[in-house]
């Protein structure tokens, strides 16, 4: 079967893609970074996508790896973690491969669905800052700011690391719990014994999309 994959270079595209060439497929990329590095080779043409074009398909992959390491980042280099609110509100994260894998096999049937990307752990926010801060053995206050006082915190810790690091509308969906569904987990993968196994390396250096979406010539860099 041939397949489109929007963002096959990138973090999240990068596993599906890994997964539909494993299972035979063959596999096509939409993408506005037509010079970066393709990390398949002939295996996979690149065609140009016009992300901004009115009418086009819009498709976006959550890429929860990014917020655990930032967590992580912060937890190494700021002398406080701020949550926003009570920190109550819940997540869901789920495995990048897991994500790839239930994509991979979801492209062979023949009905539209809506999956739920969810992993088989649920934390609050808080709970999630405090089970990384353990993992890295790096003791933390974790303090509650309004989201006002959060946002402009972002900012200028934006200014030093050259990124949005969030944005109103995102705060808003994080406090009103929209990164946690009623539904059976997608994935299987423990994020606590993930974030165990790569403790040594999580956080030593932020993730920044922006730098990720403004470089469209270097290679897809992950942590």
């Amino acid at each position: 079967m041939r397949i489109a994959v929007t963002g096959a270079f990138g973090y999240s595209g990068r596993y599906i893609t890994e997964r539909l060439l494993q299972s035979g497929h063959e596999v096509i990329t939409l993408t506005n970074a037509l010079n970066r590095p393709n990390p398949f080779g002939a295996k996979v043409t690149a065609f140009p996508f016009h992300f901004n074009a009115p009418g086009k398909l819009r498709g976006t992959l959550q890429d929860v790896h990014a917020l655990i390491n930032n967590i992580a980042w912060s937890l190494r280099h700021l002398p406080v973690v701020g949550v926003f609110g009570d920190g109550d509100y819940r997540l869901q994260p789920i495995y990048v491969g897991d994500l790839a894998q239930a994509a991979a096999q979801k492209v062979s049937g023949n009905q539209n669905e809506v999956i739920e990307a969810i992993g088989p752990e649920t934390f609050t926010y808080t709970e999630l800052v405090a089970m990384i801060s353990r993992a890295l053995g790096v003791k933390r206050p974790i303090l509650s700011v309004s989201p006002s006082v959060g946002y402009w915190v972002c900012r200028l810790i934006g200014f030093w690391v050259n990124d949005v690091v969030i944005t109103r509308e995102e705060i808003q969906g994080l406090m009103e719990g929209r990164l946690c569904v009623d539904a059976p987990p997608l994935g299987v993968t423990q994020l606590t014994d993930w974030i165990e196994r790569h403790r040594d390396t999580l956080g030593r250096r932020y993730t920044s999309e922006m730098s990720r979406r403004v470089d469209r010539l270097s290679k897809y860099q992950s942590n």
